[in-house]
């Protein structure tokens, strides 16, 4: 490290600042016309992670905790801080919008795919309340590609299953033998899977599905 809170160079961030200013300038830049390109392909990846890791943290057990203002896209370097300004219009706008979560993957940059998630997980645990405070956690082998779980209270029952690599890995996933026992409430199914609860990670990286 060359600079620290205890002992700042500012000589040396003045010059990481004017490295930065130029790499992302306006007008001719062929650094930014590249890294365009690239940011094209990882982009949608990354917030396809983001998904699974909004799907995990408000379906593990634990409570969850959201920072005020990350219901869309966090990209800070750093913990968020909840004294910034937060656009609550936009997120109010988001909450307005009905498309179903599939749909709104097709604009993910707006992040209303993640905010409409969150609503959705939110309420499923306000609708289980007891299968998420005292729910067991069991480990379900799906492969090394696929993450699934299931959480289990009296006769109430969640299983989750999340794609871990969305560059690389499977497009599907059984979750459970029997589809009719489950209800879907996040993510898409195969069609015609012979009666069995089949992840199609093709669109949505995650499946969660409860049983009473």
């Amino acid at each position: 490290m060359r600079s620290t809170w205890v002992r700042p160079d500012e000589a040396y961030e003045c010059a990481v600042r004017q490295v930065i200013g130029t790499m992302l300038a306006a007008g001719e830049n062929r650094f930014l016309a590249r890294f365009r390109v690239f940011e094209a392909v990882i982009g949608p990846l990354g917030a396809q992670n983001g998904l699974v890791l909004t799907t995990l943290k408000l379906t593990m057990p634990g409570v969850p905790d959201i920072y005020q203002g990350a219901e869309f896209w966090e990209q800070s370097m750093v913990d968020p801080d909840n004294r910034r300004p937060v656009d609550f219009a936009a997120r109010a706008a988001g909450l307005g919008d009905k498309r179903p979560l599939a749909e709104l993957v097709s604009t993910w940059r707006d992040g209303r795919v993640k905010q409409c998630l969150i609503r959705g997980l939110l309420a499923l645990r306000a609708e289980w309340p007891k299968l998420f405070a005292a729910g067991t956690y069991l480990p379900i082998a799906l492969g090394d590609e696929v993450l699934a779980f299931e959480r289990a209270h009296d006769s109430e029952a969640l299983r989750v299953a999340v794609r871990l690599f969305p560059w690389r890995s499977s497009a599907q996933a059984i979750v459970a033998p029997v589809a009719s026992d489950f209800r879907v409430v996040v993510g898409e199914v195969v069609a015609d899977a012979g009666g069995k609860l089949v992840a199609d990670f093709s669109r949505l990286p995650m499946l969660v599905a409860v049983r009473r």
